[in-house]
């Protein structure tokens, strides 16, 4: 509902089908597909992306992104595609004496839908309490268990806060950004998952344990559109992210929360 009222609060707006426009006008709405992949302590997710993204006046940005990444498999079980959703949101309050280039502040959510395995973990079925996954009590020297891993879906949902800079004309825009971000939910509530066990067709809820997680990072991101067809999306930091308890082995920082993500497409309308 927004988006169609940004489109519609100036004579001025833009809403252009297969690029009907050339110019970008002060006042309108995108939407952009892409293919996206990303490398993280999860693994190397790829998948496809489309956003919304709307702008007031150049001084409001608004965007919405879906995301859909490859499904996964283990000897544990099976996963379909993930779906994930993010939300940002840019004032830009000041102008600065670079042309076409102000300086505002950042907001997002990510919801941190994420599919994910791991070696050493446990899985306890909710309604019996019974463990019925821990790699890492397996016999070492058994070839068929020893390098069983264990598939969940689950999230971590997180907000962003930082700083903008966004840079205009009238075949391009481009925005650069550093947030700090953090966890929103209690860290108690992470910890269960779906789970398709042993390839079973239905997901079933269980416990998850044997992890801990991190609670907040910093984010570097720049996006652009590019003579207003070609998207280029970047991000490169460390956010929140799961990670294995292991008293004989400490991970660093870059190894449990870095990730990077990149993202390249078109712009539809």
């Amino acid at each position: 509902m927004c988006f169609l009222l940004f489109a519609t609060i100036s004579s001025n707006a833009q809403f252009q089908y297969l690029y009907k426009r050339k110019e970008l006008t002060h006042t309108g709405i995108m939407g952009m597909g892409m293919f996206y992949s990303s490398i993280d302590a999860d693994g190397f997710p790829i998948g496809f992306r489309g956003d919304i993204r709307a702008r007031l006046l150049h001084l409001f940005t608004a965007k919405f992104a879906y995301y859909r990444s490859n499904s996964m498999k283990s000897g544990q079980g099976e996963l379909s595609a993930a779906t994930n959703m993010q939300v940002e949101t840019c004032f830009l309050f000041r102008k600065l004496k670079m042309e076409g280039v102000s300086f505002g502040v950042y907001a997002g959510y990510d919801q941190g839908i994420r599919n994910t395995k791991f070696n050493d973990v446990t899985l306890i079925e909710n309604e019996t309490g019974k463990n019925i996954g821990n790699s890492s009590s397996l016999d070492p020297n058994t070839i068929e268990t020893s390098n069983i891993k264990i598939l969940f879906r689950t999230q971590i949902p997180h907000a962003r806060l930082g700083f903008t800079f966004y840079n205009y004309s009238k075949k391009r825009y481009e925005q650069y950004y550093l947030c700090y971000n953090f966890i929103t939910t209690p860290s108690n509530k992470l910890y269960t998952t779906d789970v398709s066990y042993y390839n079973l067709s239905v997901p079933l809820r269980y416990n998850v344990g044997g992890l801990t997680n991190s609670k907040q990072g910093v984010i570097f991101g720049y996006n652009a559109l590019v003579r207003n067809i070609a998207v280029i999306d970047f991000e490169i930091g460390f956010r929140p992210s799961f990670y294995q308890v292991n008293p004989k082995e400490k991970l660093t920082t870059l190894e449990k929360d870095f990730f990077l993500q990149l993202g390249v497409g078109i712009r539809i309308f």
